[in-house]
């Protein structure tokens, strides 16, 4: 039964890593999409003062953990959480490099110019 809890315990500290490296990740992704939206030093000022679609608030609401009655309450939701969040994790890696690659090829492209 010890055991059992080492185990249990272990898992929920990998869980709550995934979530603060998802959280991480989240807050770069939106960081990088707001320095993108930002107009650069020769770019001319914003038409309008809107607010960005996904505000800073929204998105610290959207990262915020689950409520815990949302918390699965077996082995197997625990795990199909974990492989959720390893997708996610996933994806967020995938989009963030994507980014950078862009990033790339216009700061060529500009160079070029």
């Amino acid at each position: 039964e010890g055991e059992e809890e080492g185990e249990e315990e272990a898992l929920l500290a990998e869980l709550a890593f995934k979530h603060e490296s998802l959280r991480q990740m989240r807050s770069a992704i939106e960081e990088m999409r707001l320095e993108m939206q930002s107009p650069g030093p020769a770019a001319s000022p914003p038409l309008s003062a809107a607010a960005p679609p996904f505000s800073p608030a929204a998105f610290a609401r959207a990262s915020a953990p689950p409520p815990a009655t949302e918390e699965p309450q077996t082995e197997e939701g625990w795990m199909a959480r974990l492989l959720a969040q390893q997708r996610e994790l996933a994806h967020l890696r995938t989009a963030i490099e994507a980014m950078r690659r862009q990033d790339a090829v216009e700061e060529e492209e500009e160079e070029e110019e």
